[in-house]
């Protein structure tokens, strides 16, 4: 299984005993006429047993539009390096259209591409490169992921230097669709992502006024988006592989009580010990009703209220029903189903017929 996780884009190849998968066209150029080239690199992971050496490119096929052309050259594509491929190297007909087309190479192994279906065909003087990351994951080992995009300085013969990296956005609402201004962001690139600056694994930001938010220089990799809020609860989104000319938009919805607009309840929330890893005990401590409630201390001792815990994502994870305050209770860290919860942070919500109150609580190894 790891040897066809290697790569993203890939075709197999029977270059060893054991096929593995491969990928070589690194860049191309399709306008003007004259600079018509393909780039090809090895996209090899750091790991061992995917390192291929130098490689003698003679008789290797070159198929486009215009036919099929072959290698014709004793041309070396290095074990970390480049071979740039154009009409001096071959023999046969050979030339890339500007708008659409394709390419597909192969010696022993083999790739191809297909433009703009697949990637976007460069403008003129432009080329359309590749960016790639890695990622190490332990049970697959080395991931490698990628993305195309149009290169303004093409980079012939040497790394792609131009990528702008990949952006998620969008807004943060409440469960009235009312815009959240300071709820922070923060996306964090999935297991074992490598770093590969200028481009981030993790990056923190904050909603504006309008609930909008922006992260961009980001991998083309896989994200975990989550958005907190004051007196809302969490919440977050899993992307898929990023990729820089589609920005991907995550749109939240919080649900949970702003405590500051709260004036009915006098409540209060009390959990000891918080953080806890077993049994933790939460009581419910009552206060005289608020002037002007309409209701008197008697109703206050007398009307039931619900305990709610949820988990960070805002599931349910246990509800208690609770009598004439005050109250207590010992809670094992099981959820309504009788199962232990994994550590994490949870929420216990106090609901009476006056208010909410919310308090977190987190649960240890």
């Amino acid at each position: 299984m790891k040897k066809l996780a290697v790569l993203l884009f890939a075709f197999l190849v029977n270059a060893s005993a054991n096929p593995i998968a491969v990928k070589v066209i690194n860049e191309f150029q399709v306008a003007p006429d004259d600079s018509e080239r393909i780039e090809f690199k090895w996209f090899q992971t750091p790991a061992p047993d995917t390192f291929f050496g130098p490689n003698d490119l003679f008789g290797a096929t070159v198929i486009t539009p215009a036919g099929t052309a072959v290698i014709d050259t004793h041309l070396i594509l290095p074990a970390n390096g480049f071979a740039v491929i154009d009409t001096s190297v071959l023999n046969g007909p050979f030339g890339l259209t500007d708008f659409a087309g394709f390419i597909k190479v192969s010696q022993g192994w083999r790739d191809t591409v297909i433009y703009p279906s697949q990637v976007p065909a460069p403008p003129p003087s432009y080329s359309t490169a590749f960016y790639y990351c890695y990622a190490y994951d332990p049970y697959e080992g080395y991931i490698f992921y990628g993305d195309w995009f149009p290169d303004a300085s093409p980079t012939f013969g040497g790394p792609n230097d131009d990528y702008p990296g990949c952006i998620i956005n969008g807004h943060v609402y409440d469960a009235s669709a009312q815009p959240i201004n300071g709820a922070q962001i923060v996306a964090n690139a999935c297991w074992g992502a490598l770093p590969n600056p200028p481009f981030y694994k993790c990056c923190t930001t904050y909603t504006a006024l309008d609930g909008s938010y922006v992260i961009d220089s980001l991998l083309p990799f896989f994200y975990w988006v989550k958005v907190t809020g004051i007196s809302y609860f969490p919440d977050s989104h899993y992307t898929q592989p990023l990729k820089c000319l589609v920005p991907t938009i995550v749109d939240f919805y919080l649900t949970g009580v702003d405590e500051n607009r709260n004036a009915m309840t006098r409540d209060n929330i009390s959990i000891t010990p918080n953080p806890f890893r077993t049994t933790t005990h939460i009581s419910i401590e009552q206060s005289a009703p608020l002037r002007g409630s309409g209701a008197s201390f008697q109703d206050f001792q007398t009307k039931s209220r619900e305990l709610k815990i949820y988990d960070a994502a805002g599931r349910l994870v246990r509800s208690f029903t609770l009598g004439p305050m005050p109250s207590a209770l010992c809670w094992n860290g099981y959820d309504q189903q009788g199962q232990s919860i994994p550590p994490g942070v949870y929420f216990a919500r106090l609901e009476t017929e006056e208010g909410v109150v919310v308090k977190k609580i987190i649960k240890t190894r």
